[in-house]
C-alpha cells in the first residue's frame, strides 16, 4: 500500500485482518498507520524508482500494489509494469492522475468536460480566456497535485495576474489547467470495476463552498446523496463509459477502483470534473461508506484486486 497515513489505515488494517502480509510505504518514518502494517518501509512514494527498489526483495510475494486517498496511481502503475502485476497500467494511470491528459482523454473519447487549456504560460491562459469567455468565471489548478491544493476560482481572467503563479507553484513542472467554471451540483462517486463492469458503491453530495472569493473548501459530504433514479442512472452511465474508454488503453478490460468528481448541471447533464484510479479520501470510502451502507469497502476492494487477471 502506497501511503501509511490516517486515510490509508483502514485498508492496511483490513488487509492484515484478512490474513495477508501488508507492506506499507510512506515517506514519513513516523506515519500514522505504520504499526498497523505487517511491515513498514520509509521511502519516498512519489519516486517510482525508489518504490520499485524497496519492493524488489518481495517481488515473488506480491499479489497487488495499490493506493487509497492519494494521487499516486501513476506510481502504482509503474510498479505493476516493473513486476508484471495485474492492475492499472502506465497509459491508464497518466489519464487518471494528470489533469491535462485527463481532459485530453475526455475530449478524444467524447466525455462531457469543461472547455480548457493546459499550459505553462500565463499569456496562453489570457489569450485563451479572451477567445473563450465564460460569464460564470474560471478555475485554475496544477495539473498534477492532490485535492484543492493550488486550485482557485477566478471571477475574471484579470485575476490570472496572481492566480497563475499560485497554481503553477504546486505543479512540479509549473503546468496548469485553466478552464471554465461549471455551476452545478457537486457529486463524489466511489466505484469498483470488475473486468470492465462498473458497480457504484458510494454516491455522495459534496458540500463545497468558495471561501474568500477564490478557494474551494469541502466541508464534507452527505452519503447516500439524494438522487432520482434518472440521475443515478446518468452517473452510472458516465462512470461505465469512462471505464470503457480506459479499457482501450490496455489489452484487457479495466479492473480496479474509480473515484469520480462529477457535476450535475441544471439541465441534468453530468460533467466530468475528475476521475481517478483509486478509492476516495476525505473519509468517504473508509468511514462514511460503511457507516451509511453497512458494508466494508476496504474488504470489497481487496477481494476485487485479488481476482485481477
Amino acid at each position: 500500500v502506497l501511503g501509511a497515513g490516517l486515510l490509508q489505515q483502514p485498508l492496511i488494517a483490513e488487509g492484515v485482518a484478512s490474513g495477508f502480509k501488508v507492506i506499507a510505504l510512506d515517506q514519513n518514518p513516523e506515519a500514522f498507520a505504520r504499526e498497523s502494517a505487517s511491515q513498514f518501509i520509509a521511502v519516498q512514494i512519489a519516486d517510482a524508482t525508489q518504490v520499485i527498489t524497496a519492493l524488489k526483495p518481495y517481488q515473488a510475494e506480491l499479489v497487488f500494489v495499490c493506493t487509497i486517498a492519494t494521487d499516486f496511481t501513476h506510481i502504482v502503475a509503474q510498479v505493476n509494469e516493473a513486476f508484471g502485476l495485474a492492475g492499472t497500467n502506465i497509459r491508464q494511470s497518466e489519464v487518471l492522475t494528470h489533469k491535462g491528459k485527463m481532459r485530453d482523454f475526455c475530449r478524444e473519447h467524447n466525455h462531457l468536460h469543461p472547455p480548457y487549456i493546459c499550459t505553462q504560460s500565463k499569456e496562453d491562459c489570457i489569450q485563451w480566456a479572451a477567445q473563450n469567455p465564460c460569464a460564470d468565471g474560471f478555475v485554475i489548478k496544477p495539473v498534477q497535485n492532490m485535492g484543492a491544493r493550488g486550485v482557485m476560482f477566478l471571477q475574471s481572467a484579470e485575476e490570472l495576474a496572481f492566480a497563475f503563479e499560485f497554481a503553477a507553484h504546486f505543479d512540479k513542472n509549473g503546468q496548469v489547467i485553466f478552464e471554465h467554471y461549471i455551476p452545478a451540483r457537486e457529486i463524489s462517486v466511489d466505484a469498483l470495476c470488475y473486468e470492465g463492469q462498473v458497480f457504484l458503491t458510494g454516491v455522495a453530495d459534496r458540500l463545497i463552498e468558495i471561501k474568500d472569493r477564490h478557494f474551494f473548501i469541502e466541508n464534507g459530504h452527505t452519503l447516500p446523496g439524494n438522487f432520482t433514479e434518472t440521475e443515478y442512472a446518468a452517473i452510472q452511465q458516465t462512470m461505465q463509459r469512462y471505464a470503457d474508454s480506459l479499457s482501450t488503453l490496455s489489452n484487457k478490460l479495466y479492473h480496479g477502483a474509480l473515484k469520480g468528481d462529477l457535476r450535475l448541471t441544471g439541465d441534468n447533464k453530468i460533467v466530468i470534473g475528475e476521475i481517478a484510479g483509486r478509492l476516495s479520501g476525505g473519509f468517504m470510502s473508509t468511514h462514511t461508506y460503511p457507516a451509511a451502507h453497512g458494508r466494508n469497502l476496504m474488504q470489497m476492494y481487496i477481494r476485487l484486486m485479488l481476482s485481477a487477471r
